[in-house]
């Protein structure tokens, strides 16, 4: 088998390129959309496949996704083609009917094992998922910093329960 994983981390809301001393104009989706479909072709022409996932923090960092709530963001993700995102703790800067919503606008699986909800001791989202490529199962769990009540406003998350990634997994 024959299996490249693409990972993103700490998107923070940069859909567009941006500045960074002393390079100006790096990063952005469209930039990022290049990559991927470069590595996807010579990947796919060897006869592999690609896993493409998001470690999270796309919320907080631009004005213009930040008042967005990340929509372009996510849209933009849609057509890259991500397999999955795990929830960072800036996924819970904002309230989570925010997060409710932007896992709707996503078209691919929000992933955490140790995020649960207070009251019924669920997980808030998918725990894992299993991707399948020509004969090859490959499981992916999601985990989150059980850190995240002390960094974020504890209203967002009063109702959940962060465990310890080490004990969940």
């Amino acid at each position: 088998y024959h299996l490249t994983i693409l990972h993103t981390n700490d998107h923070k809301g940069h859909f567009m390129k941006f500045y960074k001393h002393p390079m100006p104009d790096v990063g952005g989706m469209a930039a990022r959309s290049t990559l991927v479909n470069i590595v996807r072709a010579e990947v796919e022409q060897a006869g592999g496949h690609v896993l493409l996932l998001s470690g999270g923090d796309v919320n907080i960092g631009t004005p213009e996704s930040d008042l967005l709530n990340a929509e372009p963001d996510f849209k933009l993700m849609n057509l890259l083609g991500y397999d999955a995102m795990v929830l960072g703790n800036h996924e819970f800067d904002k309230p989570l009917e925010v997060l409710m919503k932007q896992r709707q606008w996503a078209k691919f699986p929000f992933i955490s094992a140790n995020v649960m909800k207070r009251d019924t001791g669920e997980c808030l989202v998918d725990p894992y998922i299993i991707k399948k490529f020509n004969g090859l199962k490959v499981a992916v769990l999601g985990l989150t910093t059980e850190e995240t009540p002390i960094l974020v406003v504890a209203d967002n998350v009063k109702t959940l329960e962060f465990k310890s990634p080490i004990e969940v997994a």
